[in-house]
């Protein structure tokens, strides 16, 4: 009997030299490094428009322009030459002054305002709802805090009560060793893994999506029945699969390649950027979820073009594929409003099809998994995936001897009782 290695090596190449022939696997790849390297030169410019639109550093939280206020408690020293914010002798001139347009928020300190702390506060409508307070506020409580001070506090002791502390993060590993946490680290270590999760999507949508289309095509076409003739169903499914799995990392090399050489310079070039430093681990967990979840949604999709029957189903699912894989990035909202290891994240965490990129958000989140966990998660995507493959070789072949018919359940199931 013959062996299925020279069979798989000839199906292989053919669909591994069809794969790098995709004008859509040249496109995005070629887009997403090209939007890597231009990344360089514009970063120094949005940095600078960043930094002119800034205004200077006044001693205040805010620029308070726009802002006016009336003290009926006559309890602040401000004076009516001051720009901003601008005072109002009472409510009515305040209230005037918003109607014409020439403040965007009035700020009334009522008599009782020492007794009460409430302060009214004045809009023009249709301006929207600010749930969470907004910039005018923020800035004008910094305001007060001077002004009620002034006089009382001097030096050190007045600056700690206007700005009473500037936070340095340490983080206690398990083996009880410190490290250090800046804004920059924490950030690098929250853009990776998402930006590959994202990676993982648009190889899923472009790479897997072709596959499907592709076997669904040759099976409407009926030329899977010739290739059958001279190759077993497994070997030509498994050739197709390592041809793009293959195509796709070759895909992903050249991002990672052109982002080792690009993301560093983009980040020197953003102050403070570089000090942005990513952990040897977080880098092989992303590197192996990466892979395995390409792989298992490569097999998905092969599974699913054998079942489906019309090409708009086939799109339907392609789509169905890029929603599984990229929940948890969809849900980052959500995890940052959770802890990390939240009975929700572990759910996604263990579920085949969301594993590979839960486990690059948990990463992200600060989560702490250990050695075991991680490899239990990936074990269980592989594990999937190889019984996937299986389950979709057999289909593969009942749909051949059943072609014309619609394929069921029940179909599915003989498939697998009855196989070799």
């Amino acid at each position: 009997m013959r062996g299925p290695s020279r069979e798989l090596r000839v199906i292989f190449a053919e669909e591994f030299r069809q794969q790098l022939r995709r004008p859509s696997f040249i496109f995005f790849t070629v887009l997403l490094a090209a939007m890597m390297l231009i990344a360089i030169p514009v970063t120094p410019l949005i940095v600078n428009l960043i930094v002119d639109d800034t205004p200077a550093d006044t001693g205040e939280e805010a620029p308070l322009e726009r802002v006016g206020y009336a003290d009926p408690a006559d309890v602040l020293a401000g004076s009516e030459s001051q720009d901003w914010p601008r005072l109002y002798n009472d409510r009515a001139e305040g209230i005037q002054a918003v109607q014409q347009g020439e403040i965007d928020t009035l700020f009334i300190l009522p008599a009782d305002y020492l007794e009460s702390g409430e302060v009214e506060e004045y809009e023009p409508s249709g301006v929207g709802r600010n749930l969470w307070g907004s910039p005018a506020e923020w800035s004008f409580a910094y305001f007060l805090r001077a002004q009620l001070t002034a006089g009382h506090l001097e030096g050190d002791l007045l600056t700690r009560v206007l700005d009473p502390a500037y936070y340095q993060r340490f983080e206690v590993e398990v083996d009880g060793v410190v490290r250090g946490i800046t804004t920059t680290v924490e950030v690098g270590e929250l853009i990776v893994p998402i930006l590959f999760g994202l990676l993982l999507m648009t190889a899923v949508l472009t790479g897997s999506g072709a596959l499907l289309r592709t076997v669904y095509e040759e099976k409407e076409t009926r030329m899977v029945e010739m290739l059958v003739t001279s190759a077993s169903p497994l070997s030509l499914m498994t050739g197709k699969l390592l041809a793009l799995w293959t195509a796709g990392l070759i895909q992903i090399a050249v991002w990672v390649g052109v982002g080792a050489f690009a993301m560093p310079e983009v980040f020197h070039r953003i102050p403070g950027g570089g000090e942005m430093t990513i952990q040897a681990g977080l880098l092989v967990t992303i590197a192996l979820s990466f892979v395995l979840g390409y792989f298992l949604f490569s097999v998905l999709a092969m599974f699913i073009a054998t079942v489906v029957n019309s090409t708009q189903a086939a799109q339907q699912y392609t789509g169905l594929m890029s929603l599984l894989v990229g929940l948890p990035v969809w849900l980052t909202g959500l995890w940052l409003n959770v802890p990390p290891d939240h009975i929700l994240a572990q759910i996604f965490t263990y579920f085949p099809f969301s594993a590979p990129t839960m486990l690059m958000i948990r990463n992200a989140m600060g989560s702490v998994m250990s050695v075991g966990e991680i490899a239990a998660s990936l074990a269980i995507v592989a594990v999937t995936a190889l019984l996937l493959l299986w389950v979709a070789a057999r289909v593969f072949r009942a749909g051949i001897l059943l072609s014309g018919q619609r394929i069921t359940g029940r179909n599915v199931w003989n498939a697998l009782r009855y196989s070799d």
